[in-house]
C-alpha cells in the first residue's frame, strides 16, 4: 500500500479519537492488525503529524533532506 497523507492514521493506543472508537485516525492500524495490509510492503508519504505515532510504525523514517542528499550523491 502507498499512503499519501499528512498523518499516519494509525492511532492504536488511544481508545477513541474525538469520541469515535474507529475513525479516520485509526484505519491504517486496523487494516494491518486485520491482515488486510502488509506493512513490510507499504509506505507512507508526506507524514507531518504527531511524532508519537511514529513509535507504532517501527520503521525507518526518511526526510526530504535525506532523500535530496541521496539523490545528489547518485547523480554525481
Amino acid at each position: 500500500m502507498v499512503h499519501f497523507d499528512a498523518h499516519t492514521d494509525c492511532y492504536e493506543k488511544l481508545d477513541h479519537f474525538l469520541g469515535a472508537k474507529k475513525s479516520a485516525a485509526h484505519w491504517a492500524s486496523y487494516l494491518v492488525k486485520q491482515g488486510n495490509v502488509d506493512p513490510k510492503t507499504s509506505t507512507q508519504i508526506g507524514i507531518r503529524g504527531n511524532p508519537r505515532t511514529l513509535d507504532w510504525l517501527q520503521r525507518e523514517v526518511l526526510t526530504l533532506d535525506i532523500k535530496l542528499l541521496l539523490w545528489t550523491n547518485i547523480k554525481n
